[in-house]
């Protein structure tokens, strides 16, 4: 069975207030996620990249 894709979605500096690594590091256990944080911009420029996620953590 395949993990479900997720992103981080939230500004940059808010990204390791919120999450601690032991918490980025079980999001990646179980889920699909590489682990860098994306951006509204990002997503909305360039939405086909993201048609896939399921999962969006966010702050």
């Amino acid at each position: 069975m395949s993990k479900p894709q997720s992103v981080f979605l939230l500004p940059d500096d808010f990204f390791r207030v919120i999450y601690h690594d032991k918490a980025i590091s079980r999001i990646r256990e179980m889920t699909s996620n590489d682990g860098l944080v994306h951006t509204r911009k990002a997503i909305l420029q360039q939405p086909d990249n993201y048609q896939d996620v399921e999962i969006i953590f966010s702050g």
